[in-house]
Order: structure tokens, then C-alpha cells, then sequence
């Protein structure tokens, strides 16, 4: 189930990249995880465990292994249109790997069907979660999830097929999510930029900033409460 997190993840940010290189932008930063550093008190903190420098490009691996990160040269300056393209792409290409495995086993209504559960089933706990329905105690961190999984994968017939479409489309989901520092976020700001021009890049930049320690605190909660 790692192994398939780790796949999932990686063509998520491939798909991004991708499309920016299709459009001409060159890739600055690759990390499997995510690359923290920060001066906190004076010292400096960093989750970087291995990084190195390949024709211009920052490849890297961080201890925080909450997802992907990709950076590009000179993406504030590209067109509405390049930037939010690139935004898309890595829910998309979740949408359409799990899809496709689906379609060949169940057809299309049974797949669309499951489709319509999982992103409702996501949307919900959410809501939930932001409504205070959900007490943040209940929420289950990365490790819990990728045991539940992994017992899923190993009990039922076809397990780890189904593993791979609920990952997938969760993620789709997820990202779609219209906070700053996820990819439905970045539309959501593109376009607020395209609305509002350079005076909002500042107000912009700050939310991104906040909402993504705000997923960064949950997660470091949930994955705490996982191994206690």
C-alpha cells in the first residue's frame, strides 16, 4: 500500500509537470514529501533528509511524507491559462487512473457510481470536520489509513484494485478542495489574481502560506495520535 501511495503521488506531480513543460516552463524543484525549512528562534529547521542538483533541477526526499512538491522557474509570471492547466492536472490524472481500472472490471455505471461515493463520502467528512460534526480526535492520521488499507487490500477479492481507485479518487477530491495551498486552491487564486491583478498576489501568497500549515498541523496531529 506504500509502495502504491508512493506511485500515486509521484504521477500526481509527473502530470503537473508535464503539462507546465508542454507549455514551455522549466522545472526547478522536485521532492517526494515535503521540503520545510524555516528559521524558527534563530535556528534553522529543515524536513530535507536527501536533496541533489541535476541539470538545474532540485531533486529531493523529505522525512514529511504527506504527498508531493514540484516548483517551477518563473511560474508566477506564466499566463492564466498555463498556470491553471498545470494546476489541474494532477487531480485529473487521478481521476483517469482510477477510472480506467474500474471501467475495465465494472463497466461505466457501476464505476461512476463508486466515483460519486468516494468524493461524496470525502466531501462529507470534511464538512463535517469544518462544522465541528466531526471532532478532530476521531480523524484517522496516514498511518491509520494506510493500515486500514492494507487490511482492506489483503480481505477482499480484487482488494488492492480497489485500493488504487479509492486512493486515486480521494486525492482528485481532495486536491479539488478550494483551500489555498491545495490545487483547487491554486485555480482559486489564479483566478483572483486574473480578477484582481498584482495587488492581490500579496493577500494571495499569505493564505497560501497559512492554510498550508493549517493542513500541516492536522496531519502532524492525526499521524501523532496514529502512533500513540
Amino acid at each position: 500500500v506504500i509502495f502504491m501511495l508512493l506511485v500515486i503521488v509521484l504521477g500526481h506531480e509527473f502530470a503537473h509537470f508535464a503539462v507546465a513543460r508542454l507549455q514551455g516552463i522549466r522545472l526547478k524543484k522536485l521532492y517526494l514529501g515535503i521540503p520545510l525549512e524555516e528559521i524558527i528562534f534563530g535556528r534553522k529547521i529543515s524536513t530535507v533528509i536527501f536533496k541533489t542538483n541535476f541539470r538545474g533541477v532540485e531533486y529531493g526526499v523529505s522525512w514529511l511524507l504527506l504527498g508531493g512538491f514540484i516548483d517551477f522557474h518563473d511560474f508566477e509570471g506564466a499566463s492564466f491559462r498555463t498556470r491553471v492547466t498545470t494546476y489541474l492536472a494532477g487531480p485529473l490524472y487521478n481521476l483517469v487512473v482510477g477510472l480506467i481500472p474500474m471501467i475495465f472490471f465494472f463497466g461505466f455505471g457501476t464505476s461512476f457510481w463508486i466515483l460519486g461515493l468516494t468524493s461524496q463520502a470525502t466531501l462529507e467528512a470534511l464538512g463535517q470536520l469544518a462544522t465541528g460534526a466531526m471532532p478532530l480526535s476521531s480523524l484517522m492520521g496516514p498511518v491509520g489509513a494506510i493500515n486500514f488499507l492494507a487490511k482492506i487490500s489483503q480481505e477482499y477479492n480484487l482488494g488492492y484494485l480497489l485500493v488504487w481507485v479509492v486512493l486515486n479518487l480521494s486525492i482528485m477530491t481532495y486536491n479539488f478542495i478550494p483551500i489555498p495551498a491545495l490545487d483547487g486552491g491554486q485555480i482559486l487564486m489564479a483566478v483572483v489574481l486574473k480578477l484582481f491583478g498584482e495587488k492581490a498576489r500579496k493577500p494571495v501568497q499569505f493564505l497560501e502560506r497559512i492554510s498550508f500549515y493549517f493542513i500541516l498541523v492536522i496531519i502532524l496531529f492525526t499521524m501523532t495520535k496514529d502512533l500513540w
